[in-house]
């Protein structure tokens, strides 16, 4: 007998995350509940969160820099808003090193747009990496 639960899903999950982008509130929402979960499980977290004020007058970019992200995340991964400049990523089960391992292939590829971007690595139990 086959559960209906564990059937494989009609759309695939990282192609509807990719639409996806959480307002500020939703992602501080998740961040309480992904931090809740770890402190159960006692996993960690991170917490990317990308400075894009640099390209605010290159919106072409931004988008670009987005979909990226959006490609190459998981779909257990949650991306967001937090304010006008400042593009969140919750990594579950990610160290701090892991989530710089992900910013830095983000921010080092070939976009010249992205050599403006800076981020900071939040990582739970309590851990800060600015890059």
């Amino acid at each position: 007998m086959e559960l209906k639960a564990f059937r494989e899903p009609s759309v695939s999950p990282r192609n509807n995350q990719r639409n996806t982008l959480l307002h500020a509130d939703m992602l501080r929402l998740l961040l309480q509940e992904e931090r809740e979960r770890s402190n159960r499980s006692g996993s960690q977290f991170s917490f990317l969160l990308f400075d894009l004020k640099n390209l605010r007058s290159n919106q072409a970019g931004r988008a670009r820099f987005i979909r990226d992200i959006s490609d190459r995340i998981r779909a257990i991964d949650k991306t967001g808003w937090m304010k006008e400049d400042a593009f969140g990523v919750i990594l579950p089960y990610t160290s701090a090193s892991g989530a710089r391992i992900l910013a830095d292939q983000m921010l080092g590829g070939a976009d010249p747009a992205n050599q403006t971007i800076t981020y900071t690595v939040y990582t739970y139990p309590f851990s800060v990496y600015e890059g």
